[in-house]
């Protein structure tokens, strides 16, 4: 039965993905939109705190334009990429006659192979194309966020008619207990991904590499993938330098410069000040980020510690499935066991 109820599950989910990924992005705006309303809370006026429908507009309105900012620079320095291409192109050439001499491969015919009938053009157009499909549904998208804001208001009514008076205490912890979860990570998430783009970018623009505002960006966004975003974050940019300059000394001086902020922040830093909050295991991490890459592409891996988060916080409320929250726990032991 239970591994019916799984396959039906995975099932629905990939199948109605059209409908739920918008729905899923306006969680997450309404999500951010919920944080800088909570911190829009410590402003005050004439000694009073701002009404609760001013903070919702401020946090509404902040937040959609930090995103039409962000999107918009993210448009313009991919449409600069092609005015770079013809230069990449000839370093390309350059790079692949040096390793010839060098090795007496025909890495000519061999490139030839693998990319025969590929047209850089063609992948532009269809980055170009997807981020069009993310503006298309940017107006579906501010609707669900109109109506969950709206919705927000009843939800504590609502909560009280389903228990009916009882119970009502251990659903309200338990949704403590996932918000500030949920609130610690994405807010430590992006103050550190903020770091390691901001730091990168200096990098980056000492070293001279072409677009270093836009893979800065990019580091910043990969950064909320587990594990393969930063390796992804690190590559990219050092690639991009070895093709740009036609040599290999400043794609070395990137992957050394960009792998060391990664680690210190990433490995160091992150860690220290996350502590046991999210109590997942980093191999529930890996199997997740694969899940829900597989099921909802991009989107499904920068959600998947979310989610598993989510899932365990959940499952450790009831009897029934109290061991699969143990079993996806880092140590074994839940929150309310450790705290």
């Amino acid at each position: 039965m239970g591994l019916f109820v799984i396959i039906a599950s995975v099932l629905i989910l990939d199948q109605t993905k059209a409908v739920l990924i918008p729905f899923v992005l306006a969680l997450i705006v309404w999500y951010m939109i919920r944080l800088v309303q909570v911190r829009f809370k410590r402003i005050t006026f004439r000694g009073r705190a701002l009404p609760r429908w001013l903070r919702g507009v401020l946090a509404f309105a902040t937040i959609a334009g930090v995103l039409s900012l962000f999107i918009s620079l993210l448009i313009s320095n991919i449409n600069n990429v092609a005015d770079l291409l013809p230069q990449y192109e000839q370093n390309l050439s350059v790079m692949r006659s040096q390793i010839e001499q060098l090795t007496g491969f025909d890495l000519g015919r061999q490139l030839d192979t693998y990319l025969r009938g590929m047209d850089v053009g063609m992948v532009l157009t269809l980055v170009l194309n997807a981020l069009t499909s993310l503006l298309g549904n940017g107006t579906l998208v501010l609707i669900y966020v109109a109506f969950i804001m709206l919705e927000e208001r009843h939800v504590r009514e609502k909560l009280v008619a389903m228990h009916n008076g009882g119970g009502i205490e251990r659903t309200r912890a338990m949704l403590d207990r996932v918000d500030a979860s949920l609130s610690h990570y994405v807010t430590l998430k992006t103050g550190m991904s903020l770091l390691t783009g901001v730091v990168s970018y200096v990098a980056l623009l000492i070293i001279g590499v072409d677009l270093a505002f836009f893979w800065a960006m990019l580091i910043f966004l990969l950064n909320y993938i587990p594990t393969v975003g930063s390796l992804l974050a690190t590559v990219f940019p050092a690639l991009v330098a070895a093709v740009q300059f036609g040599s290999l000394g400043p794609a070395l001086w990137v992957l050394g410069s960009v792998g060391a902020i990664q680690l210190l922040v990433g490995n160091m830093l992150e860690p220290r000040l996350m502590g046991n909050s999210l109590n997942v295991s980093p191999l529930v991490v890996l199997l997740s980020l694969a899940f829900w890459g597989w099921l909802w592409g991009i989107l499904g891996m920068f959600l998947s510690v979310p989610i598993t988060v989510v899932m365990v916080l959940v499952m450790a409320q009831f009897p029934a499935t109290r061991w699969a929250a143990v079993l996806l726990s880092e140590k074994g032991r839940l929150k309310e066991e450790t705290s």
